[in-house]
């Protein structure tokens, strides 16, 4: 329904631990170097094969980056980080959708402990929620939700303090299943006058975690990767989270790792015109506004992150991934302190410190703008642009030649790092 002039436009609805209701506090962690959130990489294995992921092939790897063979992070390595990320201020830990994090294998001993009392094997990731819940932090999970969720399981969750991004690549169950190619189909229910979801995410919306607290956060998100395939599903997609309450977690896809090789999913799109169409829905229909560069800028970019991956392996930022170090030592042990030296590293602390400018400041250089404080930022630009800002001597003054970039396209021509 198209809404009046007269209309107030109000800020959407929030995904809990996700964004601090005011911008502000983004852009202030931005530019101080603050570490509001850190990435937690939890079970390597994935139950889905989808045909636009650009993550996935890189992390099906048996080594870690010093060439070691993985050994997983223990229960009780987790319990160590979590105490250590609360010491340091986080607030929220995010499970990257890599590998199903609620996923219990009786023949895999990484998705689960035995209870000592019980006997029972019980979800590791359930007691990785408990745990951080204790030291006060958030958890946003990214899950497939497949196979679905239990009741029991969905009551668990409930009472923790989790919010859980589910999928939803395409409202045409026969589309959903040939773009996600899981291991085992998914089962849909249909939504009157939109299409079918999976079931795992009306489990979730029957049991209210979409329900808005007094804040304006909810507790329910999906995410949804646009390209050539299901691109005029977007806009209905859009209303669908809209009118349900549900955080819309809707990316562009990027023609990264798996999707490199499918030209016929990405070649061609638009972002701006798709973007532009979902952000005019929101103000016209529902009244919504929101500060897009500011959040932009504060976490897509540079936002500072600590990256912690299953083999105990540390990087930084999601878009960098600038190998800094292992929690581990050389006998596998793992080292109280590591990811607090990490964090104050002297790489990190220039990752944490850069801004970007497409055409540059007057005011500073285009390396940084910390004393300016401003940016300049094109609200959908050719990450490209980000190498040609990194100083050589960045590389050749550290000792990690790790490439922190996705892709090896443009870093060739500005660093000589491959």
């Amino acid at each position: 329904m198209a809404l009046g002039l007269e209309t107030e436009l109000k800020e959407p609805l929030v995904l809990k631990g996700f964004f601090p209701n005011d911008a502000k506090e983004l852009l202030e962690s931005r530019l101080n170097g603050n570490l509001l959130t850190a990435n937690v990489y939890f079970y390597p294995e994935c139950n889905n094969h989808c045909i636009m992921c650009c993550d996935g092939d890189s992390r099906i790897k048996e080594v870690t980056h010093k060439k070691k063979p993985i050994k997983p992070m223990s229960l009780e390595d987790y319990t160590r980080l979590i105490k250590e990320f609360a010491s340091m201020g986080v607030k929220t830990l995010f499970v990257p959708g890599a590998g199903e994090p609620f996923y219990v294998d009786e023949k895999d001993e990484k998705t689960y402990y035995i209870d000592e009392t019980s006997g029972k094997k019980i979800s590791k990731f359930l007691k990785f929620i408990e745990i951080a819940n204790g030291e006060g932090l958030h958890v946003i999970v990214i899950s497939s939700l497949n196979p679905e969720p239990s009741d029991e399981l969905v009551a668990e969750l409930k009472g923790l303090n989790v919010s859980i991004i589910g999928k939803l690549e395409s409202m045409i169950p026969e589309r959903f299943n040939a773009i996600v190619n899981p291991t085992k189909p998914y089962n849909f229910s249909r939504i009157k006058g939109y299409g079918h979801v999976t079931r795992g995410l009306k489990k979730l919306m029957e049991a209210g975690f979409n329900e808005p607290d007094k804040n304006g956060q909810v507790r329910l998100g999906s995410g949804t990767v646009i390209h050539n395939f299901n691109k005029d599903e977007a806009e209905n997609i859009f209303r669908f989270y809209r009118d349900f309450d549900i955080w819309p977690y809707m990316q562009i896809i990027a023609p990264r790792e798996r999707a490199a090789k499918r030209c016929d999913l990405w070649g061609g799109i638009d972002k701006f015109e798709i973007f532009s169409k979902l952000l005019d829905i929101d103000q016209k229909e529902y009244g919504y506004t929101w500060d897009l560069h500011h959040r932009r800028v504060a976490f897509d970019f540079v936002y500072p992150t600590i990256i912690v991956y299953y083999s105990g392996d540390v990087l930084f930022n999601a878009f960098f991934r600038y190998y800094l170090g292992s929690v581990y030592d050389d006998n596998d042990h793992y080292m109280d302190g590591e990811i607090t030296r990490i964090a104050d590293s002297n790489p990190a602390k220039w990752l944490r410190r850069i801004h970007f400018s497409i055409g540059g400041e007057k005011e500073c250089s285009p390396y940084d703008h910390s004393k300016c404080g401003k940016i300049l930022l094109n609200q959908f630009f050719d990450p490209g642009e980000i190498t040609k800002r990194i100083p050589e001597e960045f590389f050749k003054d550290n000792p990690n030649n790790y490439c922190p970039f996705f892709s090896s396209c443009t870093q060739d021509k500005y660093t000589g790092v491959k």
